[in-house]
């Protein structure tokens, strides 16, 4: 009994060591850990005088810090709210993408340095605008990312810091947010339960679309009975000499129950504003009742032949008797 408890003590103990060591090695580890500063935290930029602006970045540390710096683009959200760091596909922007995104503008100078302790570093912000009338107007939020690496840690362990630095630029204009949706081109009359669909959403006016809520709705009378996510395509309008095509086709293929019905089409954006297409009426004819109708059609000319068969046989039947006895009473 006694050797039990010893036991039970000794692992509490080793326990206990093992969290306060940890505690230890983690305080250590963080009371070392990085800190960047900037100064100031945001900027502004006019379309009449963009040129360059300064900003401080300062290590208060005790470490020699590596700081690498990158242009990252926000945006404002439905109700004119910033967001987040915008990440921007450049497989979705490659094209025009120099039209509505600052962060194309932009150019840091250096982008990479090193910090020794206590020290700091001037950088400077170069924003180099598009001529007039290949920018899109209004206000372009972006921010420049710094973040600091520790140098010389040979260890597994090692901890990062970020600072942001806010900016926007302002393009003289006004924004003309506009946009059309075509009638989605669909088969009027549908063999089977997979309908292929085409839609069509044209630019109409001077701002960059980025879609959300785009989809494909089927409906029977009333009801949803099926829902297309048609993705968040990204739409330029025409800009001269950057942009030449302001319309955006949207194909795929979408399988709806496998039962005759009779089907409204209509495509319908929520953002980035509220629209709707025209109404395209279509029917589905299920394979299967093709099968079936196919085949009452089978067993209908199968009985229909053997009806007429069986009627021609007795019509011939009931003439041979009136033959054979006109035959004997003219050999009499």
């Amino acid at each position: 009994m006694g050797g039990h408890c010893r036991h039970r003590r000794s692992v509490k103990f080793l326990s206990f060591v093992f969290v306060f060591s940890f505690f230890v090695f983690f305080f250590s580890l963080s009371s070392s850990a990085l800190s960047l500063g900037v100064s100031p935290p945001s900027l502004s930029f006019e379309e009449a005088s963009p040129g360059e602006k300064e900003v401080t970045v300062f290590n208060p540390s005790d470490k020699p810090v590596l700081v690498t710096s990158r242009v990252v683009d926000f945006r404002k959200d439905e109700k004119g709210k910033l967001q987040d760091l915008w990440p921007v596909e450049e497989s979705e922007t490659a094209l025009g993408s120099s039209y509505y995104l600052a962060s194309r503008w932009v150019t840091v100078d250096p982008a990479e340095f090193v910090l020794y302790p206590q020290d700091q570093k001037k950088v400077r912000v170069i924003v180099n605008m598009p001529p007039q009338g290949r920018m899109e107007p209004g206000e372009k939020y972006f921010g420049v990312l710094f973040v600091g690496s520790p140098q010389g840690t040979g260890g597994m362990v090692q901890f990062q810091d970020s600072i942001l630095c806010q900016a926007f630029v302002s393009v003289s204009g006004e924004r003309r947010v506009a946009f059309e949706i075509e009638r989605p081109r669909v088969p009027k009359l549908v063999f089977g339960n997979r309908v292929d669909y085409s839609v069509r959403i044209k630019n109409t006016g001077n701002t960059h679309l980025d879609f959300r809520d785009l989809f494909l709705l089927f409906c029977a009378g009333d009801k949803e009975v099926a829902r297309e996510n048609l993705g968040t395509p990204l739409l330029l309008p025409v800009v001269p000499g950057l942009n030449e095509i302001d319309f955006r086709e949207i194909d795929g293929t979408v399988r709806l129950p496998n039962w005759p019905r009779r089907y409204k089409v209509k495509a319908q954006a929520g953002y980035p504003l509220q629209a709707t297409s025209e109404e395209v009426v279509i029917w589905i004819i299920p394979w299967w009742l093709v099968g079936v109708v196919g085949g009452l059609i089978v067993v209908l000319f199968a009985f229909l032949s053997l009806w007429f068969r069986g009627k021609r046989r007795k019509g011939k039947g009931d003439a041979e008797p009136d033959g054979s006895s006109s035959e004997k009473g003219e050999g009499k």
